[in-house]
């Protein structure tokens, strides 16, 4: 059994392990609002706080670009924070690491297909932090 709940292999042959994620439907919290450009563009800062509150600020925040359905403005229903980590990129450090965040159609698997193929293309060395333990 593995002590990850996530292991994604990147595109650099690279192995990105999460051992921590958060899974929330995307409007929780939200009694009223109105379908906007302007209401998603708040969600994603909102998303960002939220992952500086969960996982700290020592790493760094990507969230990768939601795919809508071509009829609505509202982004997939379930939205995931997760902490990654992976070798260091610098000999003298422990880990790097980066928080990810994305939007998927159904609360699990997590990451689902779509979300496990955008988590192998990000550009973890120009994303991610390198960190002691």
């Amino acid at each position: 059994m593995s002590d990850w709940l996530v292991t994604v292999e990147n595109a650099r042959n690279r192995r990105l392990r999460c051992a921590q994620y958060v899974v929330a439907e995307t409007y929780v919290g939200w009694q009223i609002r109105t379908p906007s450009e302007e209401c998603n563009q708040h969600l994603l800062k909102v998303i960002r706080r939220d992952a500086v509150r969960v996982f700290g600020e020592l790493l760094p925040v990507q969230i990768i670009e939601p795919v809508r359905r071509p009829d609505s403005i509202d982004y997939p229903p379930f939205r995931v924070i997760a902490a990654f980590t992976s070798s260091p990129m610098r000999e003298e450090m422990h880990l790097s690491g980066l928080i990810v965040a994305w939007f998927q159609d159904e609360p699990a698997p997590v990451p689902d297909a779509a979300g496990r193929t955008a988590i192998s293309a990000l550009d973890w060395e120009g994303l991610s932090r390198d960190y002691e333990i």
